[in-house]
């Protein structure tokens, strides 16, 4: 609880300097480190000690440039955008206070991992392109793109006629999409971040443009059939680093054979990365958010 509440102290912190027009106005120095002491109390230092020098959370900015920045003495990336604030701050010039400092609606770290601008609004919205390989017969598969229309027909449109059904799984809940019969189902849309099984009368191509999406998926206790959204690909542990232990296993099945990520065996794991256009079968312990880098 204590992060949490020291995040909202800060942002409270940030909204009284907003009024009082700069961090020197009313400001109490009773210890004269530089830092106002009621920021200090608010987000737990202490006022009485000298300690504008410390560095609590070890992301490399001195308490007195977290004051100054408006960012959190105790969290490595205040605004949990996957960048510590040190590297905002001093690498990429972002603001470690605000998760999409260029405000296109993708976060600043999604665009340092993923090639993008985290200064600039226009390329969060780019359309791009992607090809997804499948075989003949079953294939788990998912949408890194966010395309112009989510219709299961047309989201497939490159695939028509090569398919023979597709289906998803939520909440212990299966929906499928038969071609021959789109009156009788009741999968309507392929969205990213969910994954797909796919039963394909021939091998094809999957062609997928659109925009980024979203850099975060919702989990639920129990079994996910999630995709992957990013274009490029990562390694697991870099990839699952936002679940800590909220994750037992992954599953993928890829060019027909099963490979498992387990987190307290990573010797007898064979699932070394995630990639754009897999699907995969996460484990999770409780009701989470997974937050892609």
């Amino acid at each position: 609880m204590k992060t949490i509440s020291a995040a909202v102290a800060v942002m409270l912190w940030i909204g009284i300097l907003c009024v009082s027009g700069s961090a020197s106005a009313g400001m109490t120095d009773g210890d004269g480190d530089g830092m106002d002491d009621g920021w200090e109390r608010a987000v737990g230092l202490n006022p009485g000690v000298r300690d504008a020098s410390g560095d609590p959370d070890g992301d490399g900015l001195t308490n007195l440039e977290e004051y100054r920045l408006g960012t959190d003495p105790f969290a490595e990336d205040s605004d949990g955008d996957g960048l510590s604030d040190w590297d905002e701050a001093h690498r990429y010039g972002t603001n470690p206070a605000m998760a999409d400092t260029d405000g296109g609606g993708r976060s600043d770290g999604f665009e340092v991992a993923n090639g993008g601008n985290p200064l600039d609004p226009d390329d969060d919205a780019a359309d791009r392109s992607i090809s997804i390989s499948l075989l003949a017969g079953w294939n788990m598969f998912s949408l890194p793109l966010q395309p112009a229309s989510t219709d299961v027909a047309s989201a497939l449109a490159s695939i028509s006629g090569d398919y023979k059904s597709v289906w998803a799984y939520s909440r212990g809940n299966w929906q499928c999409y038969d071609p021959a019969n789109p009156g009788l189902s009741d999968l309507e849309r392929i969205e990213p971040g969910r994954g797909y099984w796919i039963n394909m009368d021939t091998a094809g191509r999957l062609t997928v443009s659109g925009a980024p999406s979203a850099a975060t998926v919702p989990l639920y206790q129990g079994w996910n059939l999630v995709g992957y959204n990013a274009p490029h690909p990562q390694s697991v542990g870099t990839t699952l680093a936002s679940l800590g232990d909220d994750c037992n296993s992954v599953w993928s099945f890829k060019l027909g054979a099963w490979r498992l990520y387990d987190p307290k065996n990573s010797l007898y794991s064979d699932l070394s990365e995630f990639a754009p256009g897999d699907g995969y079968w996460i484990e999770a312990v409780r009701d989470t958010e997974w937050r892609l880098p």
